[in-house]
């Protein structure tokens, strides 16, 4: 299976106030559950962003930027990110350079 369809599907339901794993995954449940549990944990992890510096004007979307420009990427997905504690695209948890980890 595919990480994409993993982090998407829902594995659990909740019965007596507790969740559990659906009745219809049966057989592989509990690993199905797990791997996505794995998933959400490695998100939840800050990864360093990239710096890329361009060496020629890019467009990014509606943007035109300068040789020379400095913009972050996610560590995750390669997508161009914000200033952002969270990547918009893939969920990553990002860290940038020089920043201390607040409560984690």
């Amino acid at each position: 299976m595919k990480t994409k369809e993993v982090e998407n599907e829902r594995l659990t339901e909740w019965v007596d106030g507790k969740a559990i794993p659906r009745m219809d995954l049966r057989y592989n449940g509990h690993e199905r559950c797990l791997r996505k549990l794995a998933i959400l944990e490695d998100k939840e992890q800050p990864k360093l962003v990239k710096i890329l510096r361009l060496d020629e004007d890019v467009k990014v979307g509606n943007l035109n930027f300068k040789a020379g420009c400095k913009l972050e990427k996610c560590p995750a997905c390669d997508s161009f990110i914000s200033n952002d504690t969270y990547c918009r695209y893939c969920g990553q948890r990002l860290r940038r350079y020089g920043h201390a980890h607040e409560g984690l």
